[in-house]
């Protein structure tokens, strides 16, 4: 459940949740209230992972960060100031072959070997903000998820990659490396685009999604996962 990496242990607050199959390695921070589902691995073996009160992490998602963004030139600054090398555009703000381009370039732009990397952004590592809720089977590899923020199912968030506090990443999309999100954006799609603003309703509903997993937590730690035999049919 919970190891040690080159002498960097994990750190955990109150009422905190984590399932005995899950995987929590290194120099990573759990605040009060969250919970770790079946499966999950939040490894920190190079950088620091810091996942805020009352988050979630859904069965089988995959957190792991490097002490240096590895894809986009500006992500390292972007992880730093709260900002991105690129914002992401709302749908119908460039035609298909932009976002072609924009996609090829995230992906190999700016590699630089290992020891070439700055100080600064050695420090990157992971924050997931407060009441975030990431879901089944995510790979969040960025920067920061900004608080009340929903990840769906089987989203994937690259390196230097930052979420807007009050965002919805729809299931299956792809946050390419060093973009920033604004704030309360719906993004969808491979690459991702913002398509709108989050409503109202999905606001609740992201709400709703992390009050719901962290008194699952709540009654998970107090009443205690156990196996068992299964009843026949």
């Amino acid at each position: 459940m919970f190891f040690s990496f080159d002498g960097r242990v994990p750190r955990v607050g109150s009422h905190v949740f984590v399932d005995e199959s899950a995987r929590v390695i290194g120099d990573v921070t759990l605040a009060d209230g969250v919970t770790v589902l079946p499966g999950a691995v939040i490894r920190a073996d190079d950088a620091p992972i810091h996942v805020g009160p009352g988050s979630v992490v859904e069965d089988c998602c995959v957190l792991h960060a490097d002490r240096a963004p590895w894809g986009h030139p500006g992500a390292a600054a972007g992880a730093a100031d709260g900002g991105g090398a690129d914002d992401l555009a709302e749908a119908g703000g460039r035609d298909g072959a932009g976002d072609a381009e924009d996609a090829a370039e995230d992906t190999c732009a700016g590699v630089a070997p290992a020891g070439r990397r700055s100080e600064q952004a050695r420090a990157a590592g992971l924050v997931v903000g407060a009441r975030v809720t990431i879901g089944h089977a995510a790979v969040v590899h960025c920067a920061r998820v900004g608080d009340d923020t929903l990840v769906g199912m089987g989203a994937t968030l690259l390196s230097g990659a930052v979420i807007g506090a009050g965002s919805l990443i729809a299931a299956g999309a792809l946050v390419s490396e060093g973009r920033r999100v604004p704030a309360g954006s719906l993004v969808m799609g491979v690459p991702g685009r913002v398509v709108r603003q989050v409503s109202p309703e999905q606001r609740d509903c992201i709400a709703r999604a992390a009050r719901f997993y962290r008194e699952w937590g709540e009654t998970a730690a107090a009443r205690g996962l156990r196996e068992v035999t299964p009843e026949r049919l």
